[in-house]
């Protein structure tokens, strides 16, 4: 959980810069989807899973298509 907080805090798994309030910020988010999903008592719990899943996995790759375009505008310049 904490590993998924800070991805969707914005912070690079492949070592950027992150900090307390990206992180403070990924939490929330995945509190209040986590939360959301427990509410709606018609969904399976595997849905659920699969759900948080894909949220997990589509910050994961917007967050490594910034950093590479975030890299190679420092390379360029």
């Amino acid at each position: 959980m904490i590993i998924s907080a800070v991805v969707l805090g914005g912070t690079a798994l492949t070592g950027g810069r992150g900090g307390i309030l990206q992180t403070l910020i990924g939490l929330l988010i995945y509190g209040t989807l986590r939360n959301g999903l427990d509410n709606i008592p018609s969904i399976d719990i595997y849905l659920k899973e699969f759900i948080t899943g894909v949220v997990l996995i589509a910050a994961l790759i917007v967050n490594v298509i910034f950093a590479g375009k975030s890299a190679r505008d420092r390379t360029q310049g």
